[in-house]
């Protein structure tokens, strides 16, 4: 498990998890994580949501009895793949900051991290 730390405070597990997100326009879209921290995500989806945007997320975690569902603000999208500074291909998607997370919600995703062998320290 490789962490990605790149204009964020906190360090990214490398995830990959189905979710489901549902924008202003009601209807509901899916993507893959392909990072995940208890700040924020990045979603793979070739249907990215505009930047700035309010978004709930569904994640389906393997560690969690229910999906756990997140209110977040998207901070940048690219409809494109594109390359990171490293060269690193970057698929279409969109990076999201948590809007605000309960203790169980916090609970939950750091069991996943945990799971996955990501130590956030």
């Amino acid at each position: 498990m490789t962490a990605k730390l790149h204009a964020r405070d906190k360090a990214r597990a490398e995830v990959a998890l189905r979710v489901a997100f549902q924008s202003r326009d009601g209807l509901e879209h899916m993507g893959t994580t392909r990072d995940l921290s208890v700040r924020g995500a990045f979603i793979e989806t070739p249907q990215p949501p505009l930047e700035g945007a309010t978004v709930a997320l569904r994640i389906e975690a393997p560690t969690s009895w229910d999906p756990i569902v997140i209110a977040c603000v998207v901070q940048w999208n690219s409809a494109r793949p594109g390359f990171d500074a490293d060269g690193t291909k970057i698929p279409p998607g969109f990076g999201v900051r948590f809007a605000s997370l309960s203790n169980e919600h916090t609970g939950a995703i750091r069991a996943l991290l945990a799971a996955s062998g990501f130590d956030e320290r």
